[in-house]
């Protein structure tokens, strides 16, 4: 009972963690979003998915991060490492922080992407710059998986064209 608890707590608080940083957005996306967290909260992840999915399509980095912190878990859907990739990309493409670092995980360990320090230092700089909680052991990680000094420098060029991509997408 008390694994139990404690593997709840950790699922609430890597939630958590895609809301904390997140500037103020529309009431009613942020409405529905907050809804579908409550949902969450209960254990009722069927009807969280009902309520982010469609927020997730019109471009709600949120509830996107939200639904690949659902696949990457396995959270009232069967655990699917690709699916969880797509989400996040899309929450990253838009500056979500926790959905940056999350990307910058799954390129670490070649989970539903190909295995890569260079991409993965890219996305965890890049949620490091939005405030991303435990992006920067994801950095530290990356960066002692090169082995060289060109993927050194192909990390630091693909951050410089990150950020310029995905400026504006905060």
């Amino acid at each position: 009972m008390a694994k139990g608890r404690a593997t709840f707590s950790l699922i609430m608080a890597g939630l958590w963690a895609l809301l904390a940083n997140e500037p103020a957005r529309s009431n009613e996306a942020d409405e529905g979003f907050r809804k579908g967290l409550s949902a969450f909260q209960r254990g009722d992840y069927d009807i969280a998915m009902g309520i982010w999915h469609p927020l997730a399509e019109r471009e709600d980095a949120k509830s996107q991060a939200s639904i690949g912190f659902m696949f990457d878990r396995g959270l009232g859907v069967t655990m699917d490492a690709e699916a969880a990739a797509y989400w996040y990309h899309k929450a990253a493409e838009h500056g979500q922080a926790e959905g940056q670092a999350m990307l910058g995980r799954l390129y670490l360990r070649g989970k539903g992407v190909p295995q890569s320090s260079v991409v993965a230092y890219a996305w965890c700089e890049l949620a490091a710059d939005h405030g991303g909680n435990g992006a920067g052991g994801c950095r530290t990680i990356a960066l002692q998986q090169m082995k060289t000094h060109e993927e050194m420098l192909s990390a630091f060029r693909l951050t410089t064209t990150y950020r310029q991509r995905y400026a504006s997408a905060q």
